[in-house]
């Protein structure tokens, strides 16, 4: 599988591809010849808990995210790799901790491997009647090669909301039951 192919492959197999940005940084069109496979979705959750209990599982999410997983990169604070579970040697991109308001607001960058950006992800946790509203907004833009298999828009987006949103609820599981 080629390199352009196997990164669409992890976005939409991955639950680290969470973007959050502002619309004039992610409105350049795709290189001339590929299809925008551009991405902003908003899903949110109330958990029955204080933000304080819940940040713990923002910071480190692979009890409750789907995909690929966060490896801090030694040396660097604040930076990882993405790894998928049956291959940790191989970086997929890079995530880096742009705003980190514990137990509030966590953004995260996502670069590909040559640095060129990917997206933002943000969760914002919101005290509630009855808990913490869990928003998590995702802001990404990539692009599918000319030359690769196209790829169903419409159901990249739809596939990405869903998954989003059943990570939020194992999320909620996890930390109302203590099991995901």
């Amino acid at each position: 599988m080629s390199g352009a192919l196997r990164t669409v492959a992890v976005i939409l197999n991955s639950a680290c591809l969470f973007l959050a940005v502002t619309g004039p940084a992610l409105a350049q069109p795709a290189p001339e010849g590929s299809r925008d496979l551009s991405l902003v979705t908003h899903n949110a959750v109330v958990i029955a808990a204080e933000a304080e209990r819940i940040w713990p599982h923002i910071v480190e999410p692979d009890a409750w995210k789907a995909g690929a997983q966060l490896v801090p990169v030694e040396g660097a604070e604040h930076r990882f790799k993405a790894v998928l579970p049956d291959d940790p040697d191989t970086a997929l991109f890079h995530v880096t901790n742009v705003e980190f308001d514990a137990p509030h607001r966590r953004t995260i960058r996502l670069n590909a491997l040559d640095g060129t950006l990917i997206g933002h992800a943000s969760w914002e946790l919101t005290p509630v009647e009855g808990g913490t509203r869990v928003a998590y907004h995702v802001y990404s833009q990539q692009a599918v090669p000319a030359d690769q298999p196209p790829i169903d828009r419409e159901a990249y987006v739809h596939a990405n909301r869903t998954r989003f949103q059943e990570e939020l609820n194992a999320l909620r599981k996890l930390v109302e039951t203590g099991s995901p």
